[in-house]
């Protein structure tokens, strides 16, 4: 067993804080991927693909466990990691959706090449070079595929193709460094450093909807039916903002945050550098509690209440942390 991290709650004492309880247990990574009881952090079952060779990437979607190592990725049955599929592609990162899945990998030659499988077979439907522009950041939704394009030193694009057939449906320059893109199946969001607005983009024309005065941190925003969630340029302020017209809900303030997690009954979950974790009311932006952990990476929401975080330590360990999200 790997040493848990400590953890203290910051906030209990706080008015109007209510207090997050924790489960702690080990984190493995490597190669095995553990199925954990949400709820405990017991765990359920072990798997390990052929060879053991280290698993870069894991995604989970309509019954499907999606495993990624550093050859291979796999399609198993969630309940009995029973093989689906696999295929050689050895993506490092990529994402789930309805009929697909989608990422980037490496082509050996230090070039990163969009790919997109079938979900149900595993075959690839396209797949696109980088050419000479560098591919970072990818967001992916049902419809869309947006990636940044161009080095740091030029001035880089957004770019997005079609989900399906893997052409290019436009590109955005906006002259500065830009953030992480979010796909939604009716806008792209993206920002830039301080100086560059945050936009909305219309997703399948590329045309501004609307901007803000601000711009965005290295942060991905988040979205749901009403508004989108971004970390600003300063990485001090969490803005809502309305989908329709950008205009700002409310905000939050008060320290350096690292990531922002989507709405969840009612709730957004804002992660900072110092190991805090915030639960905000979506609608109002109220605290109502704050948790400290050992610098939180990731926020997972569970469907029976339980909230996962996903911890690392400068020196190499990693912890999971179960907290009761009310």
């Amino acid at each position: 067993m790997r040493d848990a991290c400590a953890g203290r709650d910051q906030g209990a004492d706080r008015p109007g804080v209510r207090r997050g309880r924790r489960v702690v247990t080990e984190g493995e990574f490597g190669d095995v991927l553990s199925g954990l009881n949400p709820a405990t952090g017991a765990r359920r079952w072990r798997w390990t693909a052929p060879d053991k060779p280290v698993i870069g990437a894991v995604a989970q979607g309509r019954n499907t466990l999606y495993a990624a190592t550093d050859t291979r990725l796999y399609a198993l049955k969630d309940t009995t990691r029973k093989r689906l599929w696999s295929a050689e592609a050895p993506f490092t990162l990529f994402n789930v959706v309805d009929t697909a899945v989608a990422g980037w990998a490496d082509d050996g030659a230090g070039s990163s090449n969009l790919m997109c499988l079938d979900r149900a077979t595993g075959h690839r439907r396209w797949i696109r070079g980088s050419g000479a522009g560098d591919i970072t950041w990818i967001s992916v939704s049902d419809t869309t595929v947006t990636f940044r394009e161009g080095a740091e030193t030029t001035t880089p694009n957004v770019c997005a193709i079609d989900m399906v057939t893997g052409k290019q449906r436009w590109q955005y320059a906006s002259g500065r460094l830009l953030g992480q893109p979010l796909a939604t199946n009716d806008a792209v969001y993206v920002g830039g450093q301080e100086g560059t607005p945050f936009y909305a983009l219309d997703a399948r024309t590329g045309q501004v909807r609307w901007k803000t005065a601000f711009g965005q941190s290295d942060a991905a925003p988040v979205a749901d039916h009403s508004a989108v969630y971004v970390i600003d340029a300063g990485g001090n302020t969490l803005h809502a903002l309305d989908v329709t017209d950008g205009h700002e809900r409310w905000r939050f303030d008060g320290g350096t945050f690292q990531g922002v997690c989507g709405r969840f009954d009612g709730v957004v979950y804002l992660t900072g550098y110092y190991g805090m974790t915030y639960a905000l009311h979506a609608e109002t932006g109220r605290l109502l509690w704050s948790y400290h952990a050992t610098k939180p990476q990731q926020v997972i929401t569970t469907g029976d209440g339980t909230l996962i975080l996903t911890c690392s330590t400068a020196i190499g360990k990693n912890t999971l942390y179960g907290l009761r999200a009310t």
